[in-house]
């Protein structure tokens, strides 16, 4: 049996998918939780799930409700492969010229998840540097790197130019965000959208799913930014359900946010499974 573990991290994407390989298990990380969140550490659930090594090691951008207990997760845990967004070296420059320090706290935090990764003898490669479509085979499970790759200007890590409002910028940190397809044969299981917006990816996804001939509809699709669409961009729109065809749509929130987020998510609640609350175990069919 193949599924997704949610652990509780609150606001905060951190998914462990489990992939039935035959005679074994293995193991995907995406995103880390946060550290912000009272609780238990990302390294507790993955000992208490018996996780000894991860196939694969995914941040999906660097913002600290996504990055959260990577860092220490590399330090206890064997990492075959890791996808970050880009080298410390190569954003850090443009971080330290920010008034917010919260940016460059993470960048910190990424060079320590980089030294553990090395360390551990991962195999580490960066979303600006990545062909189109770049993927990933684990036995007979394929992930795709839907969104970026080296030959899209992203807004943030290809760009780092300078702009007249900082939060502007940093925002468009989410516009480099990592979206990953999970698929089998032609039968496409899960879409995990970090916080991209729909406007960057859903013409790619389209474009992949019709020229590899994909199975129209899926069991989840991460929902991008946890359910909300209040940035001033389109972050989601009943298109991306349409496109995706998903039976569930996970959004990583908590309950008391529900009600600000019904009527932006209305489209989907009938479809909507919260994860960020509790554990939990769901399964692909």
């Amino acid at each position: 049996m193949s599924g997704i573990h949610l652990f509780p991290f609150g606001q905060a994407d951190c998914f462990l998918v489990e992939l039935d390989c035959g005679k074994e298990k293995k193991y995907v990380l995406i995103d880390g939780g946060s550290r912000l969140w009272p609780g238990a550490p990302l390294t507790f659930y993955l000992q208490k799930t018996g996780v000894k090594e991860l196939e694969l090691m995914i941040l999906t951008h660097l913002h600290q409700d996504h990055l959260g207990w990577l860092a220490e997760a590399a330090e206890q845990v064997k990492v075959r492969k890791a996808l970050l967004p880009a080298a410390s070296e190569k954003i850090l420059p443009a971080l330290r010229r920010l008034k917010n320090r919260e940016p460059e706290e993470d960048g910190r935090v990424l060079e320590r998840l980089e030294r553990n990764l090395k360390e551990s003898g991962a195999s580490v490669k960066t979303a600006d540097e990545a062909e189109d479509f770049y993927g990933i085979s684990i036995g007979e499970w394929k992930m795709v790197l839907i969104y970026p790759s080296k030959n899209i200007a992203m807004p943030f890590c290809g760009g780092l130019r300078e702009e007249q409002e900082e939060r502007k910028l940093i925002s468009r940190i989410n516009w480099d965000s990592m979206v990953w397809l999970i698929y089998r044969e032609k039968k496409m299981k899960a879409l995990f959208c970090g916080d991209c917006p729909e406007e960057c990816f859903l013409d790619r996804f389209r474009y992949f799913k019709e020229n590899n001939r994909l199975e129209a509809g899926m069991e989840f699709l991460k929902l991008s930014h946890h359910g909300r669409n209040d940035k001033g961009t389109v972050y989601f729109t009943e298109n991306i359900g349409k496109e995706t065809g998903a039976k569930k749509i996970l959004i990583t929130n908590v309950k008391e946010n529900l009600p600000a987020l019904r009527k932006q998510c209305e489209t989907f609640e009938n479809r909507i499974l919260l994860a960020g609350e509790q554990e939990e175990w769901i399964t692909f069919e």
